[in-house]
């Protein structure tokens, strides 16, 4: 019986309807051999007159039947066999994998659901919110005989991991193998940044946890194919600026798909400068961040952009520049700049940059100051082929120090800070730098 429960329900009712078929054949045959039908006609009418007829030799066409009959046993068996032995030797029995599949995915659209119904976007509780629908326990028992060899700490589950923040998530089983000589262990794994698939690596190996994502193993090429192809710069240049409406205490910006950009202001108090910032639909408020200056001495102090990448949008306000996507409900890269301090932090961490040049602060007007390079992290990334040449202007005043004044006129990143480019602006010149670890 357990050899029957691991074929596909599919295989199983083809061979059904093919037998029932044959008998519906059979069953036509005998009525035909041992039933006579005989119509008469009249000119008033249609009158159909069944005669069943005895036939004389009615033994010999009962055993004709049961012949038929067992030809057609014999030829279901034939054909039963023919697709069990056929069937691939590496190849697992396709229904529990088909379970495994049909509820991992299940879990990754209610993880989604469950981060999208929470106020802050996180991930946190999703495990208590699984188990209380019996989401992780329906783990067939091959798959479950593989977890328990590995050492997993509960077999009979579905495994999932939540980063601590609560922004990231991968959950995971081995499919079953039903193989003797292939050791190679086979996953299927979703995570948060939505992929679905099988994969080699085991995602409990202590050398493939911390990123929480599912640990695909490619070659050097195809990574750097990969994270090339994934370097979208028009994602974060600005576009259009959008308007917002004033509503009592919230400044309301209208986006896509029935969504609202939500700035709203704790007080009337003009002293109180902090306010929430929330996506909102459908009567559900999203929020984005808390307790945060959205006021300042001139009023409302933000402006939103729209960029080339749908569903992300550029927040300005004073020296910081927000990269939000609006879909996840997450700032994935900030930008901070002003006369003496420029520096990006993203997803993967913060990155200072500096010009490499001498502070006029220490010099005199009129003297000069040469500008040859970028630095990131104190480390020189790349040097001009014909230097800036400045003049210090007013290095004890208030106001530019340089003439012309460089600024960063220009960023474009990756999410995870791998590739950065900048474009530098001092007068009428421009430099494109760019930095890739």
């Amino acid at each position: 019986m357990e050899f029957i429960s691991g074929l596909s329900k599919e295989f199983l009712f083809t061979s059904a309807t093919f037998f029932f078929l044959w008998f519906l054949v059979i069953l036509f045959l005998f009525i035909k051999f041992i039933i006579g039908c005989k119509i008469e006609s009249k000119k008033e009418g249609v009158e159909v007159i069944s005669i069943i007829k005895k036939r004389s030799k009615e033994g010999s066409k009962i055993k004709l039947f049961f012949k038929l009959l067992g030809l057609t046993l014999i030829i279901f068996l034939l054909v039963f066999l023919i697709v069990i032995f056929w069937m691939p030797q590496g190849m697992a029995p396709p229904a529990p994998n088909a379970v495994i599949r049909s509820n991992l995915l299940q879990i990754n659209s209610t993880a989604e659901q469950f981060w999208f119904s929470d106020e802050q976007g996180s991930y946190e509780g999703l495990s208590d919110e699984l188990r209380a629908k019996d989401m992780l326990e329906e783990l067939p028992g091959c798959s479950a005989e593989i977890q328990e060899k590995l050492g997993y700490e509960n077999p009979q589950e579905y495994q999932i991991d939540i980063s601590e923040d609560g922004t990231a998530y991968l959950a995971w089983a081995p499919l079953c193998n039903y193989c003797e000589s292939e050791e190679e262990i086979i996953y299927y794994c979703v995570d948060s940044d939505g992929y679905a698939g099988e994969i080699e690596l085991d995602p409990f190996d202590p050398k493939n946890r911390g990123e929480f994502r599912c640990p695909v193993e490619k070659s050097e090429e195809e990574l750097t194919a990969e994270r090339d192809d994934s370097i979208d710069y028009m994602w974060i240049e600005k576009e259009d600026k959008l308007n917002e409406q004033q509503f009592g205490k919230s400044y309301i910006f209208t986006l896509e798909e029935g969504k609202s950009l939500i700035f709203e202001k704790h007080e009337e108090d003009l002293t109180d400068w902090k306010g929430d910032i929330f996506i909102g639909k459908d009567g559900e408020n999203h929020y984005i961040k808390k307790d945060v200056d959205i006021y300042g001495p001139g009023g409302f102090s933000y402006e939103v952009y729209s960029t080339n990448k749908s569903g992300y949008l550029i927040l300005e306000h004073g020296h910081f520049y927000e990269f939000l996507d609006a879909e996840r409900r997450k700032v994935v890269a900030t930008i901070f700049s002003d006369f003496s301090n420029f520096w990006i932090e993203g997803t993967s961490g913060k990155l200072n940059i500096e010009f490499d040049m001498d502070s006029c602060k220490e010099k005199s007007p009129g003297e000069i100051v040469i500008l040859d390079g970028i630095s990131i992290n104190e480390t020189t990334v790349f040097n001009f082929d014909e230097p800036f040449e400045l003049t210090c202007v007013y290095p004890d005043g208030i106001g530019s120090l340089y003439d012309p004044d460089p600024t960063i006129k220009e960023v474009n990143l990756s999410q995870d800070l791998s590739r950065i480019k900048l474009i530098l602006q001092a007068g009428e010149r421009e430099e494109e730098i760019e930095f890739k670890k």
